[in-house]
């Protein structure tokens, strides 16, 4: 179980690293749009994870659920 817990630790470390390296800072005029479209991109993660797990789907069915579920006007990070 520890190592279980030492790997998923580094995998966290790991994409945090990389998500912070790729994200730019948002521009001061932007602030509250992206506040608002994150906070509904992370209200849809929290609807489809309890369904994508309860149909054996994993993290990977939730990934596709959302990616399913994204309006076109989703800022993505670039």
């Amino acid at each position: 179980m520890q190592n279980e817990l030492h790997v998923a630790m580094a995998f966290l470390d790991m994409l945090a690293r990389t998500y912070l390296f790729h994200t730019p800072p948002v521009p001061e005029d932007a602030i509250d749009a992206q506040a608002a479209s994150a906070e509904q991109r992370y209200r849809k993660l929290i609807e489809q994870l309890p369904l994508s797990l309860q149909s054996g789907g994993g993290l990977t069915g939730v990934s596709e659920a959302l990616v399913r579920s994204s309006p076109d006007d989703t800022p993505t990070a670039r």
